[in-house]
Order: structure tokens, then C-alpha cells, then sequence
């Protein structure tokens, strides 16, 4: 899950050279990730650019499987998980994979342009 998290982050600092700008850029993709991966607000009914936001970024796929470990068992399961753990898992690797390809692309082209 923190890989999911640290490949994103590179994709970002691939693209801005700066430092202290690629600080506050990563800043400014995790604190709305929270809220469109249902940590602090449900999204299991959201609807247009909402839903393909959530369904885009990692960190919701890390948060429904958090949920489906807590919740295994449970009445309230259904409920609160929005999709299978297999699913997640799946999509955190996916995702992951991903952004780690995309960001050592980028950070490599941004070392070479020095």
C-alpha cells in the first residue's frame, strides 16, 4: 500500500523539478485523495467526475482493502466494503505497477535534460 503511494509521488517529482515544488505537489495530490478514496467522506454513491476520480486513485483501493480486513465477518461488511479484497489487491498492483513505470520514465528523462 505505501508503494502504491511512494509510485504516485513519482510521477510527480518526474515532472517538476524543483524540490521544494515537488514537496507541495505531492502535499497537494494526498490530502485530496483522502477525501475522494472514502477515508473521511463515503463515496460508494458517487457519481460522475466524483466516481472516476475515486475509481482512479490508488489510495481507495488501499482503503477498501483496510476496511475488508476490519470488517471481515461482520454484519455491517457489505455495507461498508466496495468491492471484493481480490479486487483491490489487483488494483493496487495494477495501479502501482503503473505509476511506477510512468515515474521512473519521467524522473529518468528529467535527470537526462539536466
Amino acid at each position: 500500500m505505501c508503494l502504491s503511494g511512494g509510485a504516485l509521488a513519482m510521477i510527480v517529482i518526474g515532472v517538476i523539478k524543483s524540490d521544494k515544488a515537488a514537496n507541495a505537489a505531492v502535499m497537494l495530490i494526498t490530502v485530496p485523495q483522502m477525501f475522494l478514496s472514502g477515508v473521511i467522506i463515503p463515496i460508494g454513491h458517487s457519481t460522475g467526475v466524483l466516481y472516476v476520480l475515486s475509481r482512479i486513485l490508488p489510495m481507495t483501493y488501499c482503503v477498501d482493502l483496510g476496511r475488508s480486513v476490519a470488517y471481515a465477518g461482520s454484519p455491517e461488511y457489505d455495507a461498508v466494503v466496495l468491492f471484493n479484497p481480490a479486487v483491490s489487491l489487483l488494483a493496487i498492483g495494477g495501479l502501482t505497477a503503473l505509476c511506477l513505470v510512468v515515474g521512473t520514465v519521467l524522473c529518468a528523462r528529467s535527470e537526462k535534460n539536466r
